[in-house]
């Protein structure tokens, strides 16, 4: 039986941290995990995705409009974090899908939580990119900490300029999608939760490999063949390593494959999660 979940816009308070969730439709239960891009990310595809389920948006604490915590937060933190909403929201099994850095913590939750994860969507997923060697050393990221924070994430033009790398098509951008992203980095703590996060993408990825290992979940790969950002040779590292998997790459489109791509997300997602 799904349980009855109030749809609209909720707020929850875990662990101190006010919590923000968008709540939609009716029937099997989707939650869905942003990545560095916040839950903008979600916009086009969670009105339509509600028409088949009652789906679930969640905003990670320090992005969109939940608070910062005050500590850094590794990944299994965040997947913690989810599975103290779920409690609160009563939801004991969900299809789990994850873009990006969602797509990471994603792994982490059905790793650490297997009996509350029916199917498993990587949406260009973190975890298998080596990244830049800049990334890796202590000092190096402490400089590159600094320099995000006090130059690029305060800066409007320079987010949206990076941002565009995100996109085989600009015209396939939200207008608004820079100026609601820049808002929600604003925030008490968030350009440091930002920041960290990038940092656990390339400091956890020997965990990921160990969860990648374990992993039995029917899982359903998504990747735009022009990504720039984490490019295609990791969904095929992906596939390798998850045995019971279906990959699926979209052409003409790079990393922000539900705003790039909706209707085809939307497609794809649902003949995956009704699928037996």
């Amino acid at each position: 039986m799904v349980p009855k979940v109030e749809n609209g816009e909720q707020t929850y308070v875990i662990d101190g941290i006010r919590t923000h969730v968008t709540i939609a439709g009716s029937g099997k239960l989707l939650v869905l995990l942003h990545g560095l891009g916040g839950p903008l990310m979600w916009q086009r595809v969670t009105e339509p995705l509600s028409h088949s389920f009652k789906v679930v948006v969640i905003h990670l604490p320090g992005f969109g409009e939940s608070d910062s915590p005050k500590k850094h937060f590794s990944t299994r933190m965040y997947a913690d974090f989810l599975s103290r909403i779920l409690d609160e929201l009563k939801i004991q099994k969900i299809f789990l899908a994850g873009i990006s850095y969602g797509g990471q913590i994603a792994l982490t939750f059905s790793d650490a939580y297997p009996d509350r994860v029916e199917k498993l969507i990587l949406i260009a997923s973190t975890g298998m990119d080596k990244g830049v060697i800049l990334v890796r050393g202590k000092i190096s990221r402490a400089i590159l900490f600094v320099f995000g924070k006090y130059v690029i994430l305060q800066s409007k033009f320079l987010i949206c300029l990076f941002g565009r790398f995100s996109f085989y098509n600009l015209n396939n951008r939200p207008k608004d999608l820079c100026e609601k992203f820049y808002r929600h980095l604003t925030g008490d703590n968030k350009r440091d939760v930002w920041l960290h996060a990038v940092e656990n993408i390339f400091t956890e990825q020997q965990e990921t490999e160990s969860i990648l290992q374990r992993l039995q979940l029917y899982t359903l790969i998504m990747w735009g063949k022009q990504d720039v950002t984490l490019p295609v040779r990791s969904a095929y590292l992906f596939q390798k390593k998850i045995p019971n998997s279906q990959l699926i790459i979209l052409d003409e489109c790079a990393h922000s494959l539900p705003l790039e791509k909706s209707d085809e997300c939307c497609k794809i997602l649902t003949s995956f999660i009704q699928s037996s």
